[in-house]
Protein backbone atom coordinates (compact mmCIF):
# COMPACT_ATOMS: atom_id res chain seq x y z
CA UNK A 1 0.00 0.00 0.00
CA UNK A 2 1.45 3.66 -0.84
CA UNK A 3 1.78 5.75 1.77
CA UNK A 4 -0.09 8.96 2.08
CA UNK A 5 3.31 11.15 0.35
CA UNK A 6 3.38 8.21 -2.57
CA UNK A 7 1.27 6.98 -5.58
CA UNK A 8 1.76 4.00 -7.41
CA UNK A 9 3.14 4.48 -10.58
CA UNK A 10 0.28 3.08 -12.05
CA UNK A 11 -1.93 5.31 -11.04
CA UNK A 12 -0.36 8.66 -11.25
CA UNK A 13 -1.41 10.84 -14.00
CA UNK A 14 -0.44 9.89 -17.97
CA UNK A 15 0.91 13.21 -18.39
CA UNK A 16 3.90 12.45 -15.84
CA UNK A 17 7.30 11.81 -17.97
CA UNK A 18 8.28 8.98 -15.67
CA UNK A 19 8.45 5.02 -16.90
CA UNK A 20 6.21 2.71 -14.62
CA UNK A 21 8.04 -0.31 -14.73
CA UNK A 22 10.59 -1.12 -12.13
CA UNK A 23 10.00 1.44 -9.28
CA UNK A 24 6.79 0.66 -7.74
CA UNK A 25 6.31 4.26 -6.21
CA UNK A 26 6.22 7.82 -7.06
CA UNK A 27 6.74 11.26 -5.20
CA UNK A 28 2.94 12.61 -4.64
CA UNK A 29 2.71 16.54 -5.08
CA UNK A 30 1.50 18.04 -2.08
CA UNK A 31 -1.88 19.69 -2.33
CA UNK A 32 -1.75 23.43 -3.76
CA UNK A 33 -3.82 26.01 -5.60
CA UNK A 34 -3.72 24.08 -8.71
CA UNK A 35 -6.21 20.85 -9.55
CA UNK A 36 -4.39 17.62 -8.84
CA UNK A 37 -5.05 16.75 -12.47
CA UNK A 38 -2.97 19.21 -13.96
CA UNK A 39 -0.11 19.32 -11.45
CA UNK A 40 3.05 17.44 -11.05
CA UNK A 41 6.37 17.54 -8.39
CA UNK A 42 9.12 20.10 -8.68
CA UNK A 43 11.22 16.65 -7.95
CA UNK A 44 10.46 14.93 -11.47
CA UNK A 45 10.68 18.12 -13.46
CA UNK A 46 14.71 18.31 -11.98
CA UNK A 47 15.29 14.71 -12.28
CA UNK A 48 12.89 13.63 -15.08
CA UNK A 49 12.68 16.59 -17.57
CA UNK A 50 15.61 18.08 -16.73
CA UNK A 51 18.27 15.80 -15.58
CA UNK A 52 19.76 17.94 -12.67
CA UNK A 53 18.91 15.75 -10.11
CA UNK A 54 19.81 11.21 -10.43
CA UNK A 55 17.46 10.91 -6.86
CA UNK A 56 15.50 12.88 -4.53
CA UNK A 57 18.08 13.49 -2.15
CA UNK A 58 20.00 15.14 -5.24
CA UNK A 59 16.88 16.96 -5.91
CA UNK A 60 16.39 18.30 -1.96
CA UNK A 61 19.93 19.48 -2.21
CA UNK A 62 19.31 21.74 -5.58
CA UNK A 63 16.72 23.27 -3.61
CA UNK A 64 18.61 24.47 -0.76
CA UNK A 65 21.22 25.22 -1.65
CA UNK A 66 20.01 27.09 -5.51
CA UNK A 67 17.33 29.23 -6.16
CA UNK A 68 14.71 27.67 -8.17
CA UNK A 69 11.27 29.83 -8.56
CA UNK A 70 7.64 29.11 -9.77
CA UNK A 71 6.25 32.15 -10.33
CA UNK A 72 8.64 34.20 -9.00
CA UNK A 73 8.61 32.31 -6.07
CA UNK A 74 11.71 30.03 -4.43
CA UNK A 75 10.19 26.77 -3.93
CA UNK A 76 12.41 24.19 -1.10
CA UNK A 77 10.00 21.19 -1.08
CA UNK A 78 10.35 18.00 -3.60
CA UNK A 79 6.90 17.62 -3.46
CA UNK A 80 5.89 20.98 -4.22
CA UNK A 81 3.09 21.09 -6.86
CA UNK A 82 4.15 22.43 -9.92
CA UNK A 83 0.60 23.24 -12.44
CA UNK A 84 0.21 23.82 -15.89
CA UNK A 85 0.93 27.32 -17.36
CA UNK A 86 3.26 27.83 -14.30
CA UNK A 87 7.02 29.32 -14.43
CA UNK A 88 9.18 27.93 -13.64
CA UNK A 89 13.26 29.49 -13.34
CA UNK A 90 16.07 28.02 -12.28
CA UNK A 91 18.48 31.22 -10.88
CA UNK A 92 22.03 29.50 -11.04
CA UNK A 93 21.73 28.42 -15.26
CA UNK A 94 19.35 31.81 -15.97
CA UNK A 95 16.56 29.45 -17.49
CA UNK A 96 12.98 29.98 -17.68
CA UNK A 97 10.39 27.68 -18.57
CA UNK A 98 6.30 27.28 -19.53
CA UNK A 99 4.75 23.87 -18.04
CA UNK A 100 2.72 23.01 -21.04
CA UNK A 101 2.04 19.74 -23.15
CA UNK A 102 3.49 17.90 -26.13
CA UNK A 103 2.17 16.71 -28.95
CA UNK A 104 1.30 13.34 -27.33
CA UNK A 105 0.00 14.87 -23.84
CA UNK A 106 3.21 14.51 -22.02
CA UNK A 107 4.49 17.44 -19.77
CA UNK A 108 6.60 19.72 -21.65
CA UNK A 109 9.11 22.83 -20.09
CA UNK A 110 8.46 25.18 -22.85
CA UNK A 111 11.82 27.44 -22.85
CA UNK A 112 10.32 31.35 -22.17
CA UNK A 113 11.75 34.83 -20.79
CA UNK A 114 8.32 36.27 -20.41
CA UNK A 115 7.28 37.46 -16.77
CA UNK A 116 3.62 37.14 -16.97
CA UNK A 117 0.94 34.10 -16.25
CA UNK A 118 -2.46 33.37 -18.08
CA UNK A 119 -5.00 32.75 -15.93
CA UNK A 120 -8.27 31.09 -16.79
CA UNK A 121 -10.53 33.21 -15.18
CA UNK A 122 -13.94 30.57 -13.38
CA UNK A 123 -15.11 33.17 -11.09
CA UNK A 124 -16.25 36.86 -10.21
CA UNK A 125 -17.07 37.68 -6.72
CA UNK A 126 -18.06 41.01 -5.17
CA UNK A 127 -17.09 41.52 -1.67
CA UNK A 128 -17.67 43.53 1.42
CA UNK A 129 -16.80 47.15 1.04
CA UNK A 130 -16.97 47.06 -2.51
CA UNK A 131 -13.43 44.69 -3.46
CA UNK A 132 -13.78 43.41 -6.81
CA UNK A 133 -12.04 39.81 -6.63
CA UNK A 134 -11.33 37.26 -9.44
CA UNK A 135 -11.32 33.40 -9.22
CA UNK A 136 -9.16 31.57 -11.58
CA UNK A 137 -8.60 27.69 -12.53
CA UNK A 138 -5.08 27.55 -11.19
CA UNK A 139 -7.03 28.29 -7.36
CA UNK A 140 -5.35 31.74 -7.47
CA UNK A 141 -7.79 34.88 -6.36
CA UNK A 142 -6.88 38.37 -7.17
CA UNK A 143 -8.21 41.61 -6.01
CA UNK A 144 -8.59 43.73 -9.03
CA UNK A 145 -9.86 47.55 -9.72
CA UNK A 146 -13.44 48.13 -10.64
CA UNK A 147 -12.18 48.94 -14.33
CA UNK A 148 -10.36 45.66 -14.70
CA UNK A 149 -13.30 43.23 -12.73
CA UNK A 150 -16.17 45.17 -15.54
CA UNK A 151 -14.18 44.22 -18.47
CA UNK A 152 -13.27 40.67 -17.09
CA UNK A 153 -15.54 37.70 -18.08
CA UNK A 154 -15.70 34.08 -16.80
CA UNK A 155 -13.70 32.24 -19.26
CA UNK A 156 -11.78 35.23 -20.42
CA UNK A 157 -8.04 35.00 -19.75
CA UNK A 158 -6.33 37.81 -17.43
CA UNK A 159 -2.12 38.44 -18.45
CA UNK A 160 -0.38 38.94 -14.59
CA UNK A 161 2.77 40.01 -13.92
CA UNK A 162 4.16 37.90 -10.97
CA UNK A 163 7.19 40.52 -10.90
CA UNK A 164 5.49 43.72 -10.91
CA UNK A 165 2.43 41.69 -9.05
CA UNK A 166 -0.46 43.63 -11.18
CA UNK A 167 -3.01 42.74 -14.18
CA UNK A 168 -1.69 43.45 -17.78
CA UNK A 169 -4.41 43.19 -19.72
CA UNK A 170 -7.41 40.79 -20.97
CA UNK A 171 -8.07 38.30 -23.48
CA UNK A 172 -11.50 38.03 -24.73
CA UNK A 173 -12.94 34.34 -25.18
CA UNK A 174 -14.56 35.46 -28.48
CA UNK A 175 -14.41 34.38 -32.47
CA UNK A 176 -11.50 35.07 -33.70
CA UNK A 177 -8.97 34.45 -30.88
CA UNK A 178 -6.67 31.45 -30.48
CA UNK A 179 -7.02 28.73 -27.50
CA UNK A 180 -4.71 26.60 -26.19
CA UNK A 181 -6.42 23.09 -25.45
CA UNK A 182 -5.12 21.85 -22.42
CA UNK A 183 -7.43 18.83 -21.61
CA UNK A 184 -9.31 16.23 -23.54
CA UNK A 185 -8.68 14.77 -27.16
CA UNK A 186 -6.78 17.45 -28.39
CA UNK A 187 -4.70 18.40 -25.72
CA UNK A 188 -1.51 20.11 -26.35
CA UNK A 189 -2.91 21.85 -29.31
CA UNK A 190 -3.41 25.50 -30.16
CA UNK A 191 -6.39 26.70 -32.45
CA UNK A 192 -8.64 29.43 -33.02
CA UNK A 193 -12.28 30.03 -31.88
CA UNK A 194 -14.48 29.55 -35.13
CA UNK A 195 -17.98 29.43 -33.35
CA UNK A 196 -19.77 28.68 -29.64
CA UNK A 197 -22.31 25.85 -29.48
CA UNK A 198 -23.91 26.78 -25.60
CA UNK A 199 -26.08 24.00 -24.06
CA UNK A 200 -27.34 25.94 -21.02
CA UNK A 201 -25.97 24.10 -18.02
CA UNK A 202 -27.58 20.57 -19.48
CA UNK A 203 -24.55 19.50 -20.96
CA UNK A 204 -20.67 21.34 -21.74
CA UNK A 205 -20.55 24.15 -23.33
CA UNK A 206 -18.53 23.56 -26.83
CA UNK A 207 -15.79 25.31 -29.01
CA UNK A 208 -15.66 25.08 -32.35
CA UNK A 209 -11.83 25.92 -33.45
CA UNK A 210 -9.65 25.84 -36.61
CA UNK A 211 -7.49 23.20 -35.39
CA UNK A 212 -4.35 22.71 -37.55
CA UNK A 213 -6.63 23.84 -40.70
CA UNK A 214 -9.50 21.23 -39.78
CA UNK A 215 -12.90 22.49 -38.50
CA UNK A 216 -12.87 20.21 -34.89
CA UNK A 217 -14.96 20.60 -31.60
CA UNK A 218 -13.89 20.24 -27.45
CA UNK A 219 -15.07 21.75 -24.33
CA UNK A 220 -15.06 25.41 -24.01
CA UNK A 221 -13.93 24.44 -19.90
CA UNK A 222 -11.20 22.68 -21.84
CA UNK A 223 -9.75 25.70 -23.68
CA UNK A 224 -7.57 28.52 -22.41
CA UNK A 225 -7.72 32.09 -24.72
CA UNK A 226 -3.92 32.87 -24.82
CA UNK A 227 -4.42 35.57 -28.08
CA UNK A 228 -5.35 37.29 -30.63
CA UNK A 229 -3.51 36.97 -33.39
CA UNK A 230 -0.91 34.59 -34.28
CA UNK A 231 2.34 36.27 -32.88
CA UNK A 232 0.79 36.10 -29.70
CA UNK A 233 0.93 32.15 -29.68
CA UNK A 234 4.24 31.52 -30.24
CA UNK A 235 4.85 31.46 -26.19
CA UNK A 236 2.72 28.31 -26.30
CA UNK A 237 4.37 26.26 -29.21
Amino acid sequence: MASISHLKRSNMPTFWPVKKKNIKFVVKPKPGSHKIDYVIPILIILREKLSYAATSKEAKQILYNEEVLVNGKRVKDIKFPVGLFDIIEIKKTNERYLVLYDNVGKVKLSPTKADFLYLKIVGKKLLKGGIFQLNFMNGFNLVVDKKTYDKAKVADTLVYDFIKKKPVSIINMKEGNFVYVFDGKFKGKIGQIKSFIDYNGVSRNILVLDLENKEQSTAKDYCLVIGTKKTDIKEFE
